[in-house]
């Protein structure tokens, strides 16, 4: 082979190929499955594009840390972003804190962000990503080279326009879009199998539906009051409010007794408000939840002391 024939074959038969390599990068064995109210979402992962990304979603996965991380921020025609692992609902144990790690940035200079791919996100540092990622939902050449591209979305493209058929305020669900439990899938032939694919081709178009039974209200997982806890509330209140009022219009008629009774039970019924405020805080604070344990049976103690002193 001539020189000139080594070039030309070289030009029109091996760089084609490189090319065509790095834009359809290799898929890992493994993929990874986020079970949510509203479905099931397969992330196929790119280890020689982004090795490190891989290696540290796959860790966080196996250990259980992406168990009620929610998808937090939704722009139509953008973006569907899950939380990182440390703003999830459930505490993380220390093994899952101390996994969650800033990883150096893996920009690829070929791969493009186009629609359904998996983009890390990060802060203004270039090396700041941890574990939240974005499912593209269109294409945003804006985000190339500038932020780590560690695979796609290889099926559940209902699943991705359920939850964008999800109410919001502004960029945040209205209700929590939890991941109720993600794992890492060996054999992914065989899970295909019982779980038929969901074609990605489609997402980017709202669903819209109504709540889920078993989906969450949305807000700050350290404590917000649930939806349904709120209606009680009110009611606490306004009995609160009730015997109050009750209380100012027969004073003169009720002896210190009767009247203590009626203080008593406005502060009983005050500790109960107090004590559903505070259930959702005991989620995310072990010892919020220890002192509600020890509280309740005292409560109770109290109001059995207070009934048989009569």
């Amino acid at each position: 082979m001539t020189l000139r024939a080594f070039f030309a074959f070289f030009a029109f038969a091996v760089l084609p190929t490189l090319a065509y390599a790095e834009l359809t990068p290799d898929v890992a064995r493994e993929r990874i499955v986020f079970n949510t109210d509203y479905g099931d979402l397969v992330f196929a992962l790119y280890p020689t594009v982004a090795p490190q990304h891989v290696k540290q979603i796959l860790n966080l996965t196996r250990l259980g840390a992406y168990d009620t991380a929610h998808a937090y921020r939704i722009i139509p025609n953008f973006i569907v972003q899950f939380t990182d692992v440390k703003n999830r609902v459930s505490p993380l144990t220390a093994e899952q804190y101390a996994a969650d790690q800033k990883i150096p940035g893996e920009f690829s200079t070929s791969l493009k962000h186009t629609k359904g791919v998996l983009s890390m996100a990060r802060w203004d540092d270039p090396n700041s990503a941890t574990s939240s990622f974005s499912i593209l939902l269109a294409d945003a050449p804006h985000l190339d080279d500038k932020y780590t591209i560690f695979g796609r979305l290889e099926s559940g493209g209902t699943t991705v326009n359920r939850i964008l058929g999800v109410p919001r305020e502004g960029e945040t669900p209205k209700i929590k879009i939890l991941v109720r439990s993600a794992r890492v899938v060996d054999d992914i032939d065989t899970w295909y199998q019982t779980h038929p694919g969901d074609p990605v081709e489609t997402i980017g178009t709202p669903i819209p539906q109504a709540l889920p039974a078993s989906a969450s209200p949305a807000g700050d997982s350290g404590g917000n009051t649930p939806a349904g806890s709120l209606k009680w509330l009110g009611y606490l209140a306004a009995t609160i409010l009730f015997i109050s009022v009750m209380t100012f219009f027969l004073y003169e008629r009720l002896d210190k007794r009767q009247l203590l009774s009626l203080h008593m039970l406005n502060g009983l019924i005050a500790a109960f408000v107090l004590f559903i405020v505070m259930i959702p805080v005991g989620h995310k604070q072990p010892w919020v939840a220890g002192v509600l344990f020890i509280a309740l049976p005292a409560l109770f103690k109290f109001m059995n002391r207070f009934e048989s002193s009569k």
